[in-house]
């Protein structure tokens, strides 16, 4: 994993394991700056860049970094996979003032609706590190 995705799990397991979101923000925070201080900087363009920004900018002003981050990422991220398309309808929903049950149900008409789109095309529908990581999580 690259620092984005490092912090990203940390920040998951963190909450899973009990922790408060201030707790993982902390958490996610600390393996920011060891991984800054040994040098690692994400790529110029990439949406982990983007998400660094993002998070910078948000805890200057005083806003939500872990949410300004992760909304950044989902917004610079490019992929046809439909957990993409379903993370990034929820996190959008989420971020527009939706309720978690509306916001689940904007993901699932956008997984649903890639599904199709694939398909359509007569591309592969099912996504080997979305499937791996539904089982994981279930």
């Amino acid at each position: 994993l690259d620092s984005c995705g490092q912090q990203a799990k940390t920040y998951l397991q963190t909450l899973l394991a009990g922790g408060s979101p201030a707790q993982a923000a902390a958490e996610a925070t600390g393996v920011y700056i060891r991984n800054y201080n040994a040098g690692e900087r994400a790529a110029p363009g990439s949406a982990c860049a983007a998400s660094d920004i993002a998070f910078r900018q948000a805890a200057a002003t005083g806003q939500d970094p872990v949410f300004a981050a992760a909304l950044a990422f989902i917004k610079s991220y490019e992929s046809d996979s439909p957990c993409y398309a379903s993370a990034r309808d929820y996190v959008e929903a989420i971020a527009a003032g939706s309720t978690q049950t509306e916001a689940n149900v904007k993901a699932a008409k956008a997984f649903a609706a890639q599904l199709q789109t694939l398909a359509a095309q007569g591309r592969p529908t099912i996504d080997e590190a979305c499937a791996a990581n539904a089982k994981a999580f279930y």
